[in-house]
């Protein structure tokens, strides 16, 4: 067994530039040091990465985006947009000297071959010191004190539940498998055959930042991103598939992948520091909840918890069902590449199923006392003795018995098709490239679900007792009543384009080279200029069952015509909503000194990002005036010892930018043999 040292290069061929880069350059300087197998007839290689990573929070939290207090108000919860459903993850953290995480990895590759045959295996473990001790739901303790223990139905304790059992595995430690497949290339007619089957990740299309291009065959984990330290390979999760890339000529090369299995991109955890949804998105996302403090069915909602759960609260609890069962079938891509000098040109097609959510309601039961539910009708029989009108009684705790037994589900919608182009060039020291996809049947949600919740509180007590409701987006503008699915979703045509370029400006400031990435994507939404459909800046500004007909803004004084008055109440100012064009940017300026002091070679970089005008759909690209800058530095010594420090910024955007108040700083320690 010898050891092979030396720095990993980067590509800048056309169509390895882009992904080696996005890898690379937001890593500074990657050291390698893999074993080299030689077991006769087969020979390989064995890389391995330990890694610690941790980071501090700098800065306090803004009562716009956090809900830290027990004692709200009408005054205060109009600055605080967020509200109840995304405030858990700026709430557990402050900016004082403990870390926001503290993590310990390793990850390894092995890979092995003989003749024109090969294996190829990853896989990676972490643990997280911070996390493992930490309650996601430490916020908004409205209720109940701190010493009351936990109520799955309607507790909203600092730390009465902590993790669920499912989201302490997944955000405190986790080991897994990753790439793990067989390959062999094959002579067939003349022509160059290579085959994969397993585990194993595509990478199509030239996008290296943005998302919702060409390459979506498979999911991402945006939780495993956020650790200290993370690196790109460790985040693109493989699905099980065979892939296959046949050279028609000599300038022509057609692949193709079928998929076996499908799985879900995994956004941050719950409570986790870069979590900005408790209810929706990410694990440990289980409810929804509903408070009814202050509002006129504050009491029936006390009277009904009492008797259906043993404890006096005024939150009602929207509950998550299992989510829809995705179809492995019918995932498959194709793609044809030409190559004509120094430049390649692509088409693509997909049909895949989404790796991202969207929504659907299910709402409550009605006539709860009238058809004997105990807890109704012992809650209707305590509000006529404490000298309530038995048709008042009925009404109210009807309203907070639908509320409670609404529920919803998360879905991934199935059969999504994508064509493609792309093109990539070098002009000199320059790399450039660019792809348009294009989605017929692309699916977005049509409502924020903080929205769908709150029409629905504010319909409660008609839909409690046989009426229907509409309300704006939701269910396509179409009326629902209880016990009904409503839909918060939609199918739209989506464009979207992304332009890199890549430079090499080679040595410079002192720099042995010096390199510089820009990126800029927009994203088109035709449908978005007829109806209204939520986006990226989509938050609700007010439970409407907190105070009683909701809170307005000024836009709805005067409605526009991108303004949706059956939404007024509670999603506010019409650039809210979702635009038909959006676009920004990403941009990268990384420079290497090698062997800067005592054998250690330096990498300082600078990553700006600026989402400049227009609102995406709402897991999209683009938010307006949103901004973000990581400023960091790497140390290599010897190829293998890699010590980092960052810094990352985010602003812009006022309220709708949830990030907005989490600067951070990161420290890093790898070591590679």
């Amino acid at each position: 067994m010898k050891k092979k040292n030396g720095l990993q290069s980067i590509r800048m061929a056309p169509r390895a530039a882009g992904f080696a880069l996005a890898t690379l350059l937001p890593l500074a300087v990657s050291s390698a040091n893999a074993f080299e197998l030689n077991l006769g007839a087969v020979t390989g290689s064995l890389d391995t990465t330990v890694s610690y990573g941790t980071g501090w929070r700098m800065e306090a939290q803004d009562p716009k985006l956090a809900t830290l207090y027990p004692n709200y108000t009408a005054a205060v919860m109009a600055n605080r947009r967020s509200f109840i459903h995304k405030s858990d993850g700026d709430a557990n953290f402050d900016n004082d000297s403990k870390p926001i995480s503290s993590v310990y990895k390793i990850t390894s590759d092995l890979e092995l071959k003989t003749g024109d045959f090969g294996a190829f295996v990853r896989g990676t473990a972490f643990y997280d010191t911070v996390l493992s001790d930490e309650s996601p739901n430490r916020s908004f303790p409205s209720n109940f004190p701190s010493s009351v223990s936990c109520n799955a139905q309607s507790t909203t304790t600092p730390a009465a539940c902590g993790f669920p059992s499912e989201l302490d595995k997944r955000v405190s430690r986790d080991a897994r498998f990753l790439d793990a497949y067989v390959y062999g290339n094959f002579d067939v007619g003349g022509r160059a055959l290579n085959v994969r089957l397993g585990e194993q990740v595509i990478n199509w299309g030239e996008a290296l930042f943005l998302q919702d291009g060409i390459n979506n065959a498979n999911p991402l984990s945006l939780s495993k991103l956020r650790l200290p330290g993370a690196e790109v390979k460790e985040a693109l999760l493989p699905l099980p598939m065979i892939y296959a890339s046949y050279e028609l000529a000599d300038s022509l090369t057609l692949e193709g992948f079928f998929e076996f299995d499908w799985d879900y991109s995994e956004a941050d955890g719950v409570g986790t520091y870069y979590s900005t949804d408790d209810a929706f998105a990410g694990d440990g996302a289980n409810r929804i909840l509903v408070d009814t403090t202050g509002s006129s069915l504050q009491g029936a909602a006390q009277l009904y918890n009492t008797f259906a759960y043993g404890i006096n609260s005024a939150v009602l609890t929207n509950k998550r069902e299992t989510d829809l069962a995705v179809d492995a079938a019918g995932q498959f891509g194709l793609a044809l590449r030409y190559s004509a000098g120094n430049t390649e040109y692509g088409l693509f097609y997909m049909n895949y199923h989404s790796h991202k959510p969207v929504a659907q309601a299910i709402t409550g039961e009605s006539f709860a006392y009238q058809n004997g539910d105990p807890a109704a009708v012992a809650a209707v029989n305590a509000c006529v003795g404490l000298g309530g009108a038995l048709a008042t009684c009925t009404l109210g705790v009807n309203a907070a018995h639908y509320l409670d037994t609404t529920r919803y589900q998360v879905m991934y919608p199935e059969d999504i098709q994508m064509v493609g182009l792309t093109f990539s060039t070098t002009v000199g020291d320059l790399s450039v490239s660019g792809e348009l996809a294009y989605r017929p049947n692309d699916v977005i949600l049509s409502e924020l679900g903080d929205n769908v919740v709150a029409y629905n509180t504010l319909n409660a007590g008609l839909l409690a007792n046989g009426g229907t409701a509409t309300a704006g987006a939701v269910n396509n503008g179409a009326a629902f009543g209880a016990n009904q699915i409503v839909s918060d979703y939609v199918e739209v045509e989506t464009y979207n384009l992304d332009l890199v370029a890549i430079n090499n400006f080679g040595p410079m400031l002192g720099a042995n080279q010096v390199i510089g990435v820009i990126e800029v994507g927009v994203n088109y939404i035709p449908a978005a200029d007829d109806g209204f459909y939520a986006s990226t800046a989509s938050l609700l500004y007010i439970n409407p069952a907190f105070v009683p007909g909701g809170m307005t803004n000024a836009a709805c004084a005067a409605p526009t015509p991108k303004v949706d008055p059956a939404s007024c109440l509670s999603e506010g100012p019409a650039n809210d909503y979702l635009d038909a064009v959006s676009w920004g940017y990403r941009a990268v300026l990384s420079a290497t000194y090698n062997d800067a002091f005592a054998g250690v070679a330096l990498t300082p970089s600078i990553r700006f990002a600026h989402d400049v005008d227009g609102n995406s759909h709402r897991t999209g690209n683009f938010l307006e005036n949103r901004k973000s800058a990581t400023v960091a530095v790497n140390g290599v010594y010897n190829n293998a010892l890699d010590v980092g420090v960052a810094y990352n910024a985010f602003w812009g955007a006022e309220a709708s930018n949830l990030l907005g108040d989490r600067d951070n700083l990161t420290l890093t320690l790898k070591y590679s043999f």
